[in-house]
This record gives structure tokens, C-alpha cells and sequence, in this order.
């Protein structure tokens, strides 16, 4: 086959519907309430438009190309590939909840001194490492008991992801038990479901297949890191100016001052020596402000793990 007929069969209208749908739908999904309103025609075109071009992929790819870029016969005769997929998307969602904000709360929740901070960032990827592996091993003994398997992975990784919106300024073990579980679970469902769908579909198409399950998952994550950041940035941007100011006032400060003191510790270029010049901010004040902050952070990160929950019964399903 000459290069020419190799050109010729690729899928360039598949390459563009998924492509640019995605991205279109990413785009929406992260301008959407945070940086404008969702009635907004800039959240609202491009979330649309790539709604309309993702469903519009699988109807090409089943009638419109002789050679997709997702061949129909994977899915032909089973539903372990298609279910196998949706699995992994939803897995990459919390997946990348897990690496994008477990940071985030260990680091603001709780004392930032630096072996600590390394300390507590250990168990949540040795977890995910062993939760992938110990699963795929137990695939091969486990004949006929693969879906109750994940079911009970996916049970894990739901409860336990869901457990982390009480973590509070003050149980930092229960936090760190809880992002461990959790990333348990996600390790047991993330790589074994690729395992499985290895397992299901023609010999052939071994490759496409392979990087079909790695591509939901990182489509999954993309998606979720999405959702996840609008609703973090969304609910943080409203409650840390609200929480610190109510907390400075009731440790003393002015009220007439605390508007200075949010703008000189949250503005740019502030922090809490900032803070500290303004008329009234005795030690106190700033240690409410402290702890206000991580209140702040704590009821804010919440959102993201009760929204984990939501897509993780749906694994369950």
C-alpha cells in the first residue's frame, strides 16, 4: 500500500469531530459560572457545539467511513468493551480528583511544614499502584466473578471519595485514611477495566482497543478536572473573602476595617504581612484569618468530592 492510499484512509472527519469536540466541550465546561454566566452565548456556543460534534462522531464512525478510527467490530457481539470504556472515562474523572486536589487540601487544610506535607502525599499513589495491580491479578483467579470485582472497587472508590467532603481543619488522619481508600479503589478500577476490554474484542484490533481505554481515561480526566476546578474556583472565589471576614471581625477587628484587611491578605501581592499593618490586626486576628482560610478551603473542596460521588454511582450502575 503506497503512502498515498495510507493518507487516503485516514479518518480526518472522525480526527475532527472527536478532537474538536472535546475541546469545545472543555472549553465550555471551564468558562461556564466561573469565568462567565452559563446563559452566557461565550459558555453556551462552544459547550453546544461540541456536544452536538461528540454525538456526531460515533454516527460517522458507524456509517460514514469504510476505515474508522474506531473500527464498530470491537463493540460487535459483547458489551464488555463499551462498558469496560465508560468504566475507565468515569475512573480517569476521579482519578484525576484525586491528583488534582488531594494536593490542594493536604496542603491547605493542614500545616505546610515540608516533610509533613511529603509525609501525607505518599499513601494515595502507593494505593492507586496497588489497587491496579492486586485487582489485575486477581482477574485470573477470580473466573466469573470479575463484576463483582469492580463493583466492590468501584463501591470503594465512591464511598470513600465521597467520605473526604467531612475532612475539616482538625481530623487530618481521617483525611489522609480517606484520599488512601479512595485511591484504592480508583487503582482497582482505572487498569483493570483496560485488562478486561484487552480480553473482549478481536485480536486484531488489539492496538485501537488499547488506546481507545487509554484515551477515555484520559478524556475522563480531562472532562472531570473540568467540572471539578469551575466548581472549586466558583465556590472558593465566594466563601474565602466571606469566611475571613466574618472570622477577623468576631476576633476584633474593626468592621470597618475588615474589607482592607481581606484585600491586603487575598489581593495580589498580599499575604499576612500585608495583613498586619492594617489598623487592628492584632496576632489573634491574623490566626483567625489563618484558620478561616482553611475553613474556607475545606467547605469549598467539599463540593468536588460530593460531585465525585455522582459520577462514581454511575461506575457502580
Amino acid at each position: 500500500m503506497s503512502s498515498i492510499d495510507i493518507l487516503r484512509q485516514i479518518d480526518y472527519m472522525g480526527a475532527f469531530l472527536s478532537f474538536g469536540g472535546i475541546t469545545l466541550l472543555l472549553v465550555g465546561l471551564q468558562a461556564g459560572g466561573y469565568q462567565y454566566p452559563w446563559k452566557s452565548g461565550k459558555v453556551l456556543g462552544p459547550l453546544i457545539s461540541g456536544i452536538v460534534m461528540i454525538l456526531a462522531f460515533p454516527i460517522w464512525e458507524w456509517k460514514g467511513k469504510k476505515s474508522p478510527m474506531v473500527p464498530w467490530a470491537i463493540f460487535e457481539g459483547q458489551s464488555v468493551v463499551a462498558i469496560s470504556l465508560v468504566v475507565v472515562f468515569i475512573g480517569g474523572m476521579n482519578f484525576y480528583a484525586v491528583l488534582g486536589f488531594i494536593p490542594v487540601m493536604l496542603n491547605s487544610l493542614y500545616d505546610t511544614y515540608p516533610l509533613q506535607v511529603g509525609y501525607r502525599g505518599i499513601g494515595y499513589p502507593l494505593a492507586i499502584f496497588v489497587g491496579a495491580c492486586g485487582v489485575n491479578a486477581l482477574i485470573s483467579y477470580t473466573k466469573g466473578h470479575i463484576r463483582q470485582m469492580f463493583v466492590i472497587s468501584a463501591v470503594i472508590m465512591t464511598a470513600f471519595g465521597g467520605a473526604l467532603a467531612a475532612s475539616t481543619p482538625f481530623n487530618l488522619n481521617f483525611a489522609v485514611a480517606m484520599a488512601n481508600l479512595c485511591s484504592l479503589g480508583i487503582g482497582a478500577v482505572i487498569v483493570p477495566a483496560l485488562t478486561v476490554a484487552l480480553y473482549a474484542f478481536p485480536d486484531r484490533y488489539i492496538g485501537t482497543t488499547a488506546a481507545l481505554s487509554l484515551s477515555s481515561r484520559f478524556l475522563g480526566g480531562s472532562v472531570g478536572t473540568a467540572i471539578y476546578f469551575n466548581i472549586f474556583n466558583t465556590k472558593i472565589l465566594t466563601k474565602l473573602p466571606k469566611y475571613v471576614a466574618t472570622a477577623v471581625v468576631r476576633a476584633g477587628l474593626p468592621a470597618a476595617n475588615a474589607m482592607d484587611f481581606v484585600g491586603a491578605l487575598l489581593g495580589p501581592g498580599g499575604g499576612a504581612e500585608s495583613a498586619a499593618a492594617v489598623p487592628g490586626a492584632s496576632q489573634q486576628v491574623l490566626q483567625a484569618a489563618a484558620l478561616a482560610t482553611r475553613w474556607a478551603f475545606a467547605d469549598s473542596l467539599a463540593y468536588v468530592w460530593y460531585t465525585t460521588i455522582a459520577f462514581g454511582v454511575i461506575s457502580i450502575v
